[in-house]
C-alpha cells in the first residue's frame, strides 16, 4: 500500500476493534452491525489486494505459495472444529474424515491439497450451524472458501507479473472508494448515537482519525504519530463541554 493508504487502513483496523469491543451498542443497530461486518470484509480484500500487489512482481510461485499458507491456516482451524464437534457428537464418520492436521496440509502435492480442502469445504457447509460453538463463524467460513478460491485460481494461472500487480493497484483503489461509503453510512449512524452513548460516539470519532504512522518514507523530519491527518468533527455532547 501507499503510506496514505497504510495509513488509512491503520484507521480502519482501529475503527473495526472500537465496534468489537462495544458489540452491545452496535448489535443493537441492525444497519450499524451491518456496516462493521462489511468493513471486516473489507479489510480481507485489502489485505488479498495488497498482498498480490507486493508479490505479484516476483512471480507466480511467491504469490502460490503466500496463498497456501494462509489458507492452510483457515482449513486448520475448519478441520479442528469439525473434528472436536464429530468426536463431542459420537460421529466416528465425520470425525475420521475431519482428522486433518496443519503439518499434514503442508507436505501434500498441490492437487492432493485443492481436493482435500475441497472435500473440507463441503463438509464445513453441511455442519455450518454446528461448528458455530467451536469457533468458526460465517465470517471464518467466507474467508476460509474465498482463500480456498484465490489458491484454485492460482493453481490455474500462467502469469502473475506486472499486468497483476497493475490489477492489485487498481484493486486496491476501488476497494478503498467502497470502503469509504460503509464509514460515511457508519457516522452518520453514531452521530445519532451522542447522547445515550457520548464515550462510545467520541472515542469512535477519536479512532476515525487517520494518523500519519509514517509508513515507508522517512526524511530529516520524522512525522508526528498522532497528527491527524484527516479532520473529523467530534459531535459536541454534555460531558465534552468545558
Amino acid at each position: 500500500m501507499k503510506k496514505r493508504q497504510a495509513n488509512k487502513f491503520v484507521m480502519l483496523r482501529t475503527v473495526i476493534t472500537l465496534l468489537e469491543r462495544n458489540e452491545i451498542i452496535v448489535s443493537g443497530i441492525s444497519e450499524l452491525q451491518a456496516a462493521t461486518n462489511l468493513l471486516k470484509t473489507r479489510t480481507i480484500e485489502l489485505e488479498s489486494a495488497d498482498n498480490l500487489k507486493r508479490t505479484a512482481l516476483t512471480g507466480k510461485k511467491i504469490y502460490k505459495d503466500s496463498v497456501k499458507e494462509s489458507l492452510i491456516r483457515s482449513a486448520s482451524g475448519i478441520s479442528g472444529a469439525i473434528n472436536t464437534y464429530a468426536k463431542k457428537t459420537g460421529n466416528d464418520v465425520l470425525a475420521e474424515n475431519s482428522r486433518l492436521s496443519q503439518s499434514a496440509f503442508v507436505v501434500m502435492r498441490e492437487t492432493q491439497l485443492l481436493e482435500v480442502l475441497k472435500t473440507l469445504k463441503e463438509l464445513a457447509l453441511t455442519h455450518k450451524t454446528d461448528i458455530v460453538p467451536f469457533g468458526i463463524t460465517e465470517e471464518k467460513l467466507n474467508v476460509f472458501i474465498q482463500r480456498l478460491n484465490s489458491y484454485d485460481e492460482a493453481l490455474n494461472e500462467k502469469e502473475h507479473g506486472a499486468v497483476a500487480r497493475t490489477g492489485a493497484v487498481k484493486s486496491l483503489e476501488l476497494i478503498f472508494r467502497e470502503t469509504n461509503a460503509v464509514l460515511d453510512s457508519a457516522d452518520k449512524l453514531i452521530r445519532g448515537l451522542a447522547e445515550e452513548h457520548p464515550e462510545f460516539v467520541r472515542d469512535y470519532f477519536i479512532a476515525r482519525r487517520i494518523k500519519n504512522l509514517g509508513i515507508r518514507h522517512f526524511s530529516d523530519h520524522p512525522p508526528e504519530n498522532n497528527v491527524p491527518q484527516e479532520k473529523i468533527n467530534l459531535p459536541v455532547t454534555g460531558n465534552a463541554a468545558s
